[in-house]
């Protein structure tokens, strides 16, 4: 299984994929239209699933990119909430007993980012 390291150098081995980061990047950052980079990385992961090597896939078929984006926002928003919302119903019922910032305890693993 490949490592962050070269796969990062591969896709960013041209100057193509560097601008394609960078319009992803500003993309992201405007409310809707951040779908279409999503949409991106969406097609990239896909390659990597099928076994292909990574690539940045070219901008073209907006509304495919727009549509993959929704559902790649959509599993990265359930993946993500997914274990703050198990931890905060894990610490439901230990806010009635009286032992301070204990209770609190469960949320701990859903919003700190595990440290290797």
């Amino acid at each position: 299984m490949p490592t962050l390291e070269p796969v990062c150098k591969r896709l960013f081995a041209n100057q193509s994929s560097v601008l394609k980061c960078l319009i992803g990047g500003v993309l992201m950052i405007i409310p809707v239209a951040h779908f279409l980079a999503f949409g991106l990385l969406y097609a990239l992961i896909d390659q990597a699933r099928r076994g292909e090597n990574p690539e940045w896939p070219a901008w073209n078929g907006w509304r495919r990119l727009f549509l993959d984006g929704i559902v790649a926002f959509a599993i990265f928003l359930v993946l993500g909430a997914a274990p703050v919302c198990a931890g905060w119903m894990l610490s439901w019922p230990l806010r009635f007993m009286p032992i301070g910032p204990l209770r609190l305890l469960p949320l701990i693993p859903g919003c700190c980012w595990p440290r290797r």
